[in-house]
């Protein structure tokens, strides 16, 4: 019951022409990065992800919490684009804490608590 508040800029990539394929059908499983025209740019999908982050940061006192969820997929090209370039990305239901100084965006800690259950 706690409100939340809906931002379209936070929307998972558009992979174009393959939105929806069985994840062996993707290309860049088989180390062929090459995407398609119809698919969302990566700086397009920072771009939106910079929008959303500072909306949210607007409505935020210092000192306050944001909680913002979202496509592990987008919010690590976030992650990489302005805290840790080296950031090796999410695994399912993991957590990122990120502090903000200014305009600088720290990466405080990184979350897996699934990391220890058994992958069938």
């Amino acid at each position: 019951k706690m409100p939340y508040k809906r931002l379209k800029d936070l929307r998972e990539q558009c992979y174009g022409i393959f939105e929806g394929q069985d994840e062996f059908l993707l290309p860049w499983n088989y180390n062929n990065p090459n995407g398609d025209p119809t698919m969302e740019k990566d700086e397009d999908v920072v771009g939106r992800m910079h929008r959303a982050i500072t909306q949210i940061l607007k409505g935020v006192n210092d000192g306050e919490t944001a909680l913002v969820v979202g496509h592990g997929d987008i919010l690590a090209k976030y992650v990489r684009d302005v805290a840790d370039p080296n950031f090796a990305g999410f695994a399912n239901a993991s957590i990122v804490k990120l502090s903000v100084d200014g305009k600088n965006v720290h990466l405080d800690t990184y979350v897996w608590p699934a990391e220890s259950l058994k992958q069938n």
